[in-house]
Order: structure tokens, then C-alpha cells, then sequence
């Protein structure tokens, strides 16, 4: 693992990976990661176990329901990855988690067509968490609830009024222990036994301040983005305990590691779901150190694999399009036009280069230092706490959407306090997928200097994409085509956005 560091042009310095044995040792031999995950051994492909539940993936989604399920019932828990890494526990490693196979599935789309013009091959870099905890263990851990007309509408959508905000709040409220700065917003927030997610604001958020009040000379308001989300500039608060990475393992699973029901089949890959003649989904085959093994379930089988695998796994299994899969040789089980269609993604743009002239952004040559690190590891504070110095948000409404008359934000930015440091270049290249060669010349002349980076993202896109098979192995990469960029709107929206 240091060798690996070692490996790497990043902006991790040399006296972080001198100790890092150390803190590893510390982070492993405490109660956030000291525990290895039970998990079952069959003893050969033949042999078969029954269960009440399967959930396949245990991300952000399935360490919750296996959680819930297992209080009562049989549980299975499908997980291709592993334990969750040490190192991951730490916010301030976020942005090196990525594109290393043993716990990211590094997937990329396809060459796109009217986007990714600055990245590598015109294809983008698809992060997905592959171990207990998921995509959480990768991710920069904000926490955003979503607007609440997005609820409404999908109440609407589906004529049922169990999916209004109003009553989705309740639930919101009781998945997290808030220790925010909105706590005395008791609507929205609240004391709950069964509070597992930590929510808490980053102390540490270079140019947050700065950033908030320039939206207010806007004439933007300041917000609270989880409550009544509307236009305006806020803080971007995350689901971490005491400075640390609060995931959904550390959340759901740790806790009941010696739970009787609840069994976790790690590095395990889901390789098709079982449908008997009458179309139910009755087992799972799947594959643990190259041996074949089946599970069945005597209830449901969830499928919680992600935006990427859980339509690849149903068309696996001949769930989809029967043009797509009786060209693949798959027999087809269930004729769904629907999977892997309506992909969507935050479409997102970087604004940079942004300069200052005050020591105030994040330098990790300059600010990773001996006593940093030690606030951390004994403080939980610091510039550790922080990936990327994430430090401010704002929601903003474009003109298509202030033409219905209804603050409804189709616009999000968020602003990292991040300066451009000696190796920005080949990160940016190694972790987010930029060309380097376009990316140099842009960059070059500012290096060393303070600054932030803004990035404008699309909050409802409306281009489709879809995902499809390359091939019936279960362990080819599945195509990705978000199709970026390809509707008008999209584009005129982010142009408004980089202009305001």
C-alpha cells in the first residue's frame, strides 16, 4: 500500500507517507476499522443455502437494507469488493481513492460526441465503490437531501403521495444523527434513535466565507440546501463523525458485525439472477475466488448494484431490450425496454483557472504538514477533514426554468478552495481523466499561486443516455453511453451557468 503512494505524482507529501504505517496501524487497530467482516465460504459450487433475502451490493443502498432486513430475517449480502481501506476513512485522501481496481470498478463511457473535448480519448471516468460501503467509501461525502419539488414530482409521476417531501422528511429526519449548523431547525432536523448517518458542517472550508458573500452582493440569499431548497449560496455539509469519513459501512454494517442473520459474501460478483418458469427471481449465481456459487431466496431478491450494475446484472440475466440480448446469445427471460435506458449524470464543468493573492486556499505542499497531520489523527480537524478543500455550494435557476415562475433550480455550483499546486497537472490527468497536453498550458502559468476552482453542474439534465452489454462475459466492463451534451438544453443551461 505505501509502495503504492510511493507510486504516485500526487500532492501527498513525503512526510505523510513516512508515517502512514503508522496511522494505518493506529486507524486499524481502532474501533472504526478494526474489524474484519464475517462473510461465508461455500465449500463447493454444488451446494446451496437459502435465505430469506439476497441483496446484491453492498453500497450506499444495500449496507442500509441488509441493516433493516437482517433484524428479522435471513440475510445475504452480495459484495464484489472488499473491507473497506483505513486510508479511506480519512476526507482529505478522497480525490487518490479513485481508479485503483481493487476497490473502484474505474469504469469510463464511450468516446462521446459533443462533450469531453478536453479529457483523455474523449471519454470520461466513471468512479463506483467496490466494497463494503461502496461508492461511500469513494465519495466527497456531501450531504443533499435533493429539492423538494423533485419529490413532488415524482409523487406526481407516480400518482402516489407517499413520495411528497412533506412525507419523505420524516424518514430523512430519522437516517441521521445532525450535528450541523441548522440544528435548531427542528422541521428539518432532529434527535432520532435510529439516527445512524452523522451529519455534520466541515470547520475546515477554505474561501467558504468569501464565497457565501459574494452571493449575497448577488443578491443571492444564504441557504439551507437540505430544508426548503431554493436559489441561493450556502455550505455544503457532509456525513462525517469527528473529522472522519462517516460511510455506510461505518454507518449500517459495523455496528452489527456479529448479527446472527445477516451474512456478507465478500469478493463475490453477482453473475445472473436466477427466474424460474412462472418469471419470479427465486437465487443468485455468483462467483467468489473463481468458484461458482448459487444462493436462493426464499423472499426477494434486491438488486442494489448501482446506476452501472444493476441494469448490467438484470440484462445478464435476460431482463432488457430483446433486440440487445438476443444479439449478445442471452436468452431472453422478461422483454423490459426500459433497462439501461434513462441514464442521467450531473453534466459538470470546471471554471479555472481562479487566482488569489492571500495564503488562503488549500496548498498541500505548503499545508499538509507534521502538526496537520497530527491535529488529525488526535483532533479530528485540520485540512484532513476536508477532500479537495470542498468548501461552498450555490443552487441557481436558469432562464428556462424563471420563465415557469417557479424557484426550481436546474443549476448547482460548487466552489473548492483548492490553489493550483506543483503536480495539478498530472492529478487532474490521473484522477478526473483531463488531457494533459490541453490541460498544461491552461494551468502552467499559475502554478504555485493560491486560488479555487468552480464547478458547474447540471442539476436536471435533459439528455438520456443508456447502458448496454459489451459481450455476455459477466466480467466485461459494461458500455456506458451518457450521451453527454447532445441535447440543446443542456448546453444552454451550462453556458448560463458559467456566465453567472
Amino acid at each position: 500500500m505505501v509502495n503504492m503512494w510511493y507510486s504516485w505524482k500526487s500532492v501527498v507529501l513525503p512526510i505523510l507517507l513516512t508515517f502512514l504505517p503508522y496511522f494505518l496501524w493506529i486507524m486499524n487497530t481502532s474501533t472504526e476499522f478494526g474489524h474484519s467482516i464475517k462473510t461465508n465460504y461455500f465449500s463447493n459450487e454444488s451446494e446451496t443455502v437459502d435465505f430469506d433475502y439476497i441483496v446484491v451490493g453492498a453500497g450506499s443502498a444495500g449496507c442500509v437494507l441488509a441493516h433493516r432486513l437482517s433484524q428479522n430475517n435471513l440475510v445475504l449480502l452480495i459484495e464484489a469488493g472488499g473491507d473497506p481501506l483505513a486510508i479511506q476513512n480519512i476526507p482529505g485522501g478522497a480525490l487518490f481513492m479513485v481508479n485503483i481496481p481493487e476497490w473502484d470498478w474505474s469504469y469510463t463511457t464511450v468516446t462521446q460526441s459533443h462533450a469531453a473535448f478536453g479529457m483523455q480519448d474523449q471519454k470520461l471516468k466513471w468512479p463506483r465503490g467496490k466494497s463494503v460501503g461502496g461508492s461511500s467509501n469513494l465519495n466527497y461525502m456531501f450531504y443533499l437531501r435533493g429539492n423538494p419539488l423533485d419529490y413532488d414530482n415524482w409523487a406526481r409521476i407516480t400518482n402516489d403521495d407517499k413520495w411528497t417531501f412533506e412525507n419523505v422528511l420524516k424518514y430523512f429526519k430519522k437516517s441521521i444523527s445532525y450535528k450541523g449548523k441548522f440544528a435548531a431547525n427542528v422541521k428539518h432536523y432532529g434527535e432520532s434513535a435510529y439516527g445512524n448517518m452523522d451529519v455534520e458542517s466541515r470547520p475546515y472550508s477554505p474561501l467558504k466565507t468569501e464565497f457565501i458573500e459574494a452571493g449575497k452582493e448577488m443578491g443571492y440569499d444564504e441557504i439551507d440546501a437540505n430544508a426548503n431548497q431554493r436559489s441561493g449560496f450556502g455550505d455544503i455539509e457532509a456525513n462525517i463523525r469527528n473529522g472522519a469519513r462517516w460511510g455506510t459501512y461505518s454507518a449500517y454494517i459495523k455496528p452489527i458485525l456479529d448479527r446472527g442473520n445477516l451474512i456478507i459474501s465478500k469478493y463475490s460478483q453477482a453473475t445472473k439472477i436466477q427466474i424460474d418458469n412462472n418469471g419470479n427471481a427465486v437465487g443468485v449465481y455468483y462467483v467468489q475466488h473463481g468458484i461458482r456459487k448459487y444462493a436462493r431466496a426464499k423472499k426477494e431478491i434486491i438488486i442494489s448494484a448501482g446506476s452501472v450494475d444493476s441494469p448490467k446484472l438484470l440484462l445478464l440475466s435476460g431482463i432488457g431490450p430483446r433486440k440487445h440480448l438476443e444479439s449478445l446469445g442471452i436468452k431472453v427471460k422478461v422483454e423490459s425496454e426500459q433497462v439501461g435506458k434513462n441514464l442521467q449524470d450531473h453534466t459538470a464543468v470546471f471554471l479555472m483557472p481562479n487566482t488569489i493573492n492571500q495564503q488562503k486556499s488549500l496548498m498541500p505542499f505548503r499545508d499538509f504538514t507534521m502538526s496537520q497531520l497530527w491535529n488529525y489523527m488526535i483532533y479530528g480537524t485540520g485540512v484532513f477533514t476536508n477532500p479537495s478543500a470542498a468548501g461552498a455550494q450555490a443552487f441557481i435557476s436558469s432562464s428556462i426554468v424563471n420563465k415557469t415562475g417557479v424557484d426550481w433550480p436546474d443549476l448547482q455550483l460548487y466552489m473548492f478552495g483548492s490553489g493550483h499546486h506543483e503536480t495539478v497537472v498530472e492529478d487532474f490527468a490521473r484522477i478526473q481523466g483531463f488531457n494533459a497536453t490541453i490541460l498544461r498550458p491552461i494551468l502552467s502559468p499559475v502554478i504555485g499561486r493560491d486560488g479555487f476552482y468552480i464547478v458547474v453542474t447540471l442539476v436536471r439534465p435533459h439528455g438520456r443516455g443508456e447502458i448496454l452489454l459489451s459481450d455476455k462475459d459477466p466480467f466485461s466492463p459494461p458500455i456506458i453511453n451518457h450521451q453527454y451534451l447532445e441535447h440543446e438544453k443542456d448546453v444552454k443551461i451550462l453556458i448560463e451557468g458559467m456566465f453567472d
